[in-house]
């Protein structure tokens, strides 16, 4: 009785689990426990170059809370940070342009689907673009479908800087490590 218990428990929670993760259209190499930053609420990005002297408000929403034009993009959560500076930006259009990809295109930030095409990028947080081809099954075709991935610097993995350095437990106090 115990086994069948433990089993069913595990069931819902593997489904609880997969549901959760399902609601998010994304490539499979996005972003892990990042969340989203977003400046005057139509700008991704942008931390870089913000002075935190102009910033007005800042909000944090997770889950349900967070916008209907960024579900998507939130599924860890959403830093909305609302400031008086200009911020360097480019259109997701502008960028397809740059490209010169014509045609339907889809857009992701960090590996997730853009739903909201009026959003800008903070063009100082761009850490590289993709240009990927998926292929998409429609009826008895398959066609590809053209995909922009815009990675930002927040999930783009750091270099090991000196703060990663194994510390030896019986080095005494101040020992300095030199690479």
């Amino acid at each position: 009785m115990k086994k069948l218990f433990l089993s069913t428990i595990f069931c819902i929670v593997s489904v609880a689990t997969f549901a959760q993760d399902s609601t998010y259209k994304k490539l499979p190499e996005a972003r892990t426990n990042v969340p989203l930053v977003i400046i005057n609420s139509n700008i991704i990005g942008g931390l870089t170059e913000l002075n935190p002297s102009l910033i007005q408000s800042i909000n944090v929403y997770k889950g349900e809370k967070v916008p209907a034009n960024l579900k998507n993009l939130g599924m860890y959560g959403v830093i909305a940070i609302e400031t008086k500076q200009i911020v360097k930006t480019k259109s997701l259009q502008e960028i397809k342009a740059w490209f010169e990809v014509v045609g339907n295109v889809s857009f992701a930030i960090d590996g997730f689907f853009v739903t909201d095409e009026s959003l800008m990028i903070a063009t100082s947080d761009i850490a590289g673009i993709n240009i990927i081809s998926l292929p998409e099954k429609k009826g008895d075709m398959i066609i590809n479908e053209m995909v922009i991935n815009i990675k930002t610097r927040f999930a783009v993995e750091k270099k090991p800087g000196p703060q990663d350095v194994k510390r030896n437990p019986n080095d005494p106090p101040g020992t300095i490590y030199i690479r």
